[in-house]
């Protein structure tokens, strides 16, 4: 065995240059594979970590439905879709000829308050307002966990 090291040690001092070439090259092949395995193999999924604690909040088209039916008996609504997408609540209205914007802002105002305290500080909440006739209104309101307020684009 001490004839082995000693062979060794004499060719990669004979060889110093490409010794230290193969040692860089093995170094930089380690640390690439570290990283492809870390960041290709070693995620938490579609979302990350983002959805952490989403079962204690955790809503139901049951919910939804019943928010759907407050919204459809307003005289100004044709028609309305609440869904979920990973953390965001997409709340879709569109209203008749008779509604006006400040209007349909209010209604969205109050869906929100349709929602329990815990659900608006766990999820974003996004409002798509339209109207249903020839330059009729169309906008969008967004509500993070973070802001009190619904907030607007001008429009």
């Amino acid at each position: 065995m001490k004839k082995f090291f000693r062979w060794l040690r004499n060719l990669l001092w004979r060889h110093k240059l490409l010794s230290l070439v193969c040692f860089l090259a093995f170094a930089v092949i380690v640390i690439l594979m570290y990283i492809f395995f870390s960041v290709f193999l070693g995620s938490n999924g579609k979302y990350g970590n983002r959805l952490e604690g989403i079962e204690k909040v955790k809503l139901t088209s049951k919910d939804f439905k019943k928010v759907e039916d407050w919204i459809k008996d307003t005289k100004t609504v044709e028609s309305t879709s609440i869904r979920l997408v990973g953390r965001i609540i997409y709340v879709d209205i569109i209203f008749n000829k008779d509604a006006d914007l400040s209007g349909a802002k209010g209604l969205a105002s109050g869906v929100l308050n349709k929602f329990e305290d815990d659900e608006k500080e766990f999820y974003d909440f996004e409002f798509i307002l339209s109207q249903n006739k020839e330059n009729g209104f169309k906008t969008i309101g967004t509500k993070s966990p973070k802001i009190k307020d619904i907030s607007w684009i001008k429009n």
